[in-house]
């Protein structure tokens, strides 16, 4: 199907997305937080104490996937047909704003939204919150980019597995950011607010992390991507963490470059598009080059700190997170000031 749609009467989705939609579902439907994040880091050191950790502070949310109907209310009647409840749908403002960025072309000219779907005949347990499946949905039109729909389906960039934080708290925040690039390897991959989702909340807080494990038959790796989200508005934390995305261009440019060898692996064609490193969300302004110079710096620090520590091969975290990482998070706010200070 082309990225318009058929020319005939809309379906709301076709085939392709219809298969992609049940499998995302199975997929929740037989896992919990501890599993998902037992495969997310199936090559991490000590990867049990380090879920067990996590799993303290946060709550499975939701598995997202990007699909692309030629009409939204034909595609919010076929959900429940695939076994997904859809939920209210609110506008899209990340990844709106990222595949804009990817493909160079106006937010405004993109028409993307979110739903969040549970899983048809699933049971509620009392006190635990319900995951849920994320649908981010841009609708097909001839004013879409040429390829976009068979290269976001062939490179899967927007699924990912949520965690939500239960209980915002900056200093675990920074904690989680730190563990998931030190001890298990992921990289800082952008994030943002939407004041849309979970308005009467605050709006919601989200970072994202991009890491790859071996595939044990011994094939291509796989691409692995976390969200951690959280309610309310922590604007310096999000543009830290986007700011830094942005500096670490070599790690995006080895993303994209694994993600293209193993989408190559299904779509021996070649793409109408060529693949770049995507900059980050919210991440188009340009930069004084002094102030990106000085970021770039303490960037270098923080990253010498780590690979120090990595070296150190420390035991995985146990027990709460908060108190170590109030403690760590604040020697490396120390160390980092003191060091910025002599420049």
């Amino acid at each position: 199907m082309s990225d318009a749609g058929d020319a005939g009467a809309a379906t709301g989705l076709d085939d392709l997305d219809r298969a992609r939609v049940r499998g995302v579902c199975a997929s929740l439907r037989s896992s919990s937080l501890e599993s998902l994040l037992g495969q997310v880091f199936a090559d991490v050191d000590a990867a049990p104490a380090l879920v067990d950790s996590i799993s303290r502070h946060c709550v499975l949310d939701h598995c997202a996937l990007l699909i692309f109907p030629d009409d939204f209310d034909h595609a919010l009647r076929v959900l429940p047909e695939l076994g997904a409840l859809p939920g209210p749908v609110v506008p899209s403002v990340i990844v709106k704003a990222r595949l804009a960025e990817r493909y160079r072309v106006p937010a405004d000219s993109l028409d993307v939204r979110i739903t969040h779907a549970t899983l048809a005949g699933a049971t509620d347990v009392p006190g635990e919150p319900r995951p849920t499946i994320e649908m981010f949905m841009l609708r097909r039109s001839p004013d879409l980019p040429a390829g976009i729909v068979a290269r976001e389906r062939g490179l899967e960039l927007e699924r990912h597995v949520a965690l939500r934080l239960v209980e915002p708290d900056p200093i675990v925040i920074q904690g989680l950011r730190w563990v998931l690039r030190e001890h298990a390897g992921f990289g800082w991959d952008g994030g943002g607010y939407n004041p849309h989702d979970g308005a009467e909340y605050g709006g919601t807080s989200a970072l994202y992390f991009l890491g790859w494990t071996q595939d044990p038959a011994g094939g291509t790796p796989r691409r692995q991507r976390i969200e951690i989200k959280f309610h309310g508005h922590y604007p310096d934390i999000t543009t830290a963490h986007v700011e830094a995305a942005r500096d670490d261009q070599a790690v995006a440019a080895a993303a994209v470059a694994a993600a293209a060898a193993a989408a190559a692996a299904n779509q021996p064609s070649p793409l109408a598009l060529p693949l770049e490193p995507a900059r980050p969300r919210g991440s188009s302004a340009p930069f004084d080059p002094a102030e990106q110079a000085l970021r770039r710096q303490r960037l270098a620090l923080l990253q010498a700190e780590a690979r120090r520590r990595a070296a150190e091969r420390r035991v995985g975290l146990t027990g709460s997170l908060a108190p170590r990482l109030r403690s760590e998070w604040g020697q490396r706010l120390r160390a980092v000031t003191r060091s910025a200070s002599h420049q």
